[in-house]
């Protein structure tokens, strides 16, 4: 991928003023790039970071740096030479001490409050729905 083709996969369907608003990059500066069609570090790293991008991947584009570079990366090293149970640990403590990042303590659906949770029960998840169903005849699955 070209840093062209990086820039629209990036930006969508953005305006040159807004990219440059948002990323703080002069607008003049990322137009004439964009004309030549090439964009320079300089102007890829302040659009990866406003548009939460991996800045290393747009440097790439650039060909400032290469793949191989980015796999030479100490710390990505590290997490692939990681056990499972390694990188469950360091989730755990993270979730632990509170450093984990708020989007993943949150449930994946929206909670019914129409109907308590198994442990109320103190059954399985299954014995829980036979008796929410006899309640609630229509919320059978």
């Amino acid at each position: 991928m070209d840093s062209i083709q990086w820039y629209k996969q990036t930006v969508g369907t953005d305006t040159v003023n807004g990219v440059a608003t948002k990323s703080g990059v002069p607008q003049g500066s990322l137009y004439r790039r964009l004309e030549k069609r090439s964009l320079t570090p300089e102007l890829v790293v302040p659009i990866a970071r406003a548009y939460g991008k991996d800045v290393l991947k747009a440097l790439a584009t650039t060909g400032l740096i290469t793949e191989r570079d980015i796999s030479r990366n100490p710390r990505l090293a590290a997490l692939r030479d990681a056990t499972d149970q390694e990188l469950i640990a360091e989730l755990w403590r993270r979730l632990q001490d509170g450093t984990a990042t708020s989007d993943y303590d949150k449930p994946l659906t929206d909670f019914d409050s129409e109907r308590p949770p198994f442990e109320v029960y103190g059954d399985t998840p299954e014995q829980t729905e036979r008796k929410a169903a006899k309640h609630n005849p229509g919320d059978a699955l």
